[in-house]
């Protein structure tokens, strides 16, 4: 996506989104659980597979986008719409595991 306006969004979008997710999740989930600290490294475990997952998966996207600019040539908001839901998705996830990691945290840090 480049360092456009767009791609600044997408970033932004997703990061939001991830913290908002990551939030309801951890808030529905993690008082139930009983191991919080088991919860907290299973999420900073998935961080960090996601993160050194991020750079393949976007270079291994960069095909799909070859195939989806020349078959909607005449339309940017296709091509966009392509990109946006790539790279959302590879942002949402460790985005998503920071905040359901922190709600852990907090309840494992709550309960000694």
């Amino acid at each position: 996506m480049g360092s456009s306006t767009y791609a600044l969004s997408t970033m932004l979008a997703a990061f939001m989104m991830g913290l908002a997710l990551g939030g309801l999740i951890g808030a529905l989930l993690v008082p139930r659980l009983k191991r919080h600290l088991r919860v907290f490294a299973i999420c900073e475990l998935g961080i960090g597979l996601s993160a050194i997952a991020t750079i393949p998966l976007i270079q291994a996207a960069a095909p799909l986008f070859l195939k989806v600019y020349f078959l909607f040539q005449s339309s940017f908001r296709a091509f966009t719409a392509a990109q946006f839901g790539v790279v959302f998705l590879v942002i949402l996830v460790p985005t998503t595991l920071n905040c359901a990691a922190a709600k852990a945290r907090n309840e494992a840090w709550k309960r000694k």
